[in-house]
This record gives C-alpha cells, sequence and structure tokens, in this order.
C-alpha cells in the first residue's frame, strides 16, 4: 500500500480516477469482465471490494477506489494492516 501510494502522489492523477487492486493465487480467468464490471460499479461509489463466490477457492482479493478517496483514508489505515494476523487489505476497509 506505501507503494500505491507512494506511486500515486509521483503521478498527475484526477481525484476521480479510478485504481484498481488485485491479489490472486491464480490467474483470473475473465480479467476483462471483472475490470469492466467494477469500472461500472465504481462510477457511482468511491470504493467498491470484490465479493464472489466464484473467487472464493482462489484467495482472490480484488477492489476499485477512487484516487481522491483512497488519498484521505490511507494513512488512517496504515497501521492496522498485517497480513499475518488477517488483516488485509480488503478486512481493514470492509
Amino acid at each position: 500500500m506505501l507503494m500505491i501510494k507512494n506511486t500515486i502522489k509521483q503521478l498527475n492523477l484526477s481525484d476521480d480516477c479510478n485504481i484498481h487492486k488485485l491479489t490472486a493465487r491464480y490467474s483470473l480467468i475473465f480479467p476483462n469482465l471483472l475490470l469492466n464490471y467494477h469500472r461500472d460499479l465504481i462510477k457511482d461509489n468511491d470504493f467498491v471490494i470484490l465479493f464472489s463466490y466464484f473467487f472464493k477457492r482462489t484467495s482472490c482479493h480484488f477492489f476499485s477506489i477512487k484516487k481522491g478517496y483512497f488519498s484521505l483514508i490511507i494513512d488512517q489505515i496504515l497501521d492496522d494492516l498485517n497480513d499475518y494476523n488477517g488483516n488485509i487489505l480488503e478486512k481493514v476497509f470492509f
């Protein structure tokens, strides 16, 4: 998350730019379908977390977030993140 935070500081992105983060043990079968689904969903939302039983056995974690919203909340959640304790980003966001 620090890498994403520092990268968006370097880029001149608008606050309504969508950022997609995907962590998966296996390659996705339908990446374009997933990205299009999230792109359409995030039009009216600042933040969308993937929840699907389709990805249950693949250990897939995915979210889309608007850059402006991400910038507002990232510093508040960094201390709570701990993969070893099961506090993955999507869980902390939720």
